[in-house]
């Protein structure tokens, strides 16, 4: 059984939400208000807080929204805050219950498609001329297949100017702090290739979320943190940028469908496989289990993995002088096969969100 709702709600507010002082205030005042706590009932923190949001939305009209930049807001956490939220979620509580029940928190994020970049730049330079095809399992709603439609900005630390990439007359533009180590200076992250061309792609996820349907669309924005309103206009520009792509997702476990997905790319497009935190919370046997399925798509035609994964999540990976890969949240490889044997090249570490990226260099 978990934990009741007020400790979940004070432990949020003291561990989960220091980055968000109206999220920290919203939960410390729930962990302490008998009724707030019992609509919380079994769900989430996070969850009642986004569905509470989501509610909020229909209403940017109430003087609550003066607390959440998603809806314009500008004031920060006062005296007037809690009394405000309290008697919304309450008041509401009938349109609040079917979120918690039904809905889950969707964390999709776009900034990731930066780290994408330098990867598939080292498939543009083995696979040749050819365009390929792109698939990336856990796909969610397909932001990181369209990194086409996107413009890439790296700012070098320690100078110099900065390096752009991708589509130049992209709306969206995302940027990326990267640090060089001086282990392979001739492997300078500058000297990246471009992107590959793309003649088709697919994304392959157990829950596929279609952006083109406003209602699934407005949820992911709820789900993003109201002070957090960069995030959320990147969300925006990238669900247009799905829409107008139109990739197709299919709804599948990522293992057992990987095959199925391969198949709808045709033979002569050299295939790249992504993934971005796959394996994160996976038991050993997910991830062995993903290992071979790659393997085996791989004794059939040429294939590219592009993994943004936690270092230690990959089977049978040696330990023994990597702790600065270990310690990473993301490690960007590039993995192919040859007559089954893995080719790994560790290009990069960086954190989940991507802020920046440490360069290793393709090795």
């Amino acid at each position: 059984m978990s934990a009741p709702a007020a400790e979940r709600l004070r432990e949020f507010a003291a561990a989960q939400a220091a980055a968000s002082p109206l999220y920290e205030c919203l939960s410390a005042g729930a962990a302490g208000d008998a009724e707030v706590s019992a609509l919380v009932g079994d769900a989430s923190p996070e969850l009642f807080l986004a569905a509470a949001q989501r509610v909020l939305f229909r209403e940017p009209w109430h003087p609550l929204t003066r607390y959440y930049s998603s809806l314009g807001g500008a004031d920060g956490p006062d005296g007037e805050l809690w009394p405000l939220f309290r008697a919304f979620v309450l008041e509401r509580a009938e349109a609040i219950r079917p979120f918690l029940a039904e809905r889950s928190v969707r964390e999709e994020l776009v900034r990731p498609a930066a780290l994408l970049y330098p990867g598939l730049a080292v498939v543009a330079k083995e696979a040749g001329k050819a365009p390929i095809g792109l698939l990336e399992a856990g796909a969610g709603a397909g932001f990181r297949l369209v990194p086409d439609r996107y413009g890439f900005r790296y700012a070098v630390a320690g100078g110099g100017p900065d390096i752009s990439r991708g589509k130049k007359t992209a709306r969206l533009v995302l940027d990326c702090q990267v640090t060089e180590t001086a282990a392979k200076p001739a492997d300078g992250f500058g000297k990246q290739a471009k992107l590959p061309a793309i003649a088709a792609r697919i994304g392959l996820d157990a829950d596929p979320v279609d952006v083109a349907d406003e209602d699934e669309l407005t949820w992911l924005e709820a789900c993003v943190w109201p002070d957090q309103p960069r995030r959320l206009r990147l969300l925006r520009l990238a669900a247009d940028e799905v829409v107008a792509a139109k990739p197709p997702l299919l709804r599948a476990d990522p293992v057992t469908g990987l095959a199925e997905a391969a198949a709808r790319i045709p033979a002569e497009h050299p295939l790249v496989v992504t993934s971005c935190g796959l394996l994160d919370g996976r038991p050993a046997e997910f991830a062995a289990a993903w290992l071979d399925a790659l393997r085996t798509l791989a004794s059939h035609r040429p294939l590219w993995w592009v993994s943004q994964e936690g270092y230690q999540a990959f089977p049978g990976e040696p330990r023994d002088g990597a702790a600065h890969l270990a310690e990473a949240d993301r490690v960007l490889s590039v993995i192919n096969w040859t007559g089954g044997e893995p080719r790994v090249r560790r290009l990069a570490t960086a954190d989940r969100l991507t802020r920046g990226l440490t360069w290793l260099g393709p090795n």
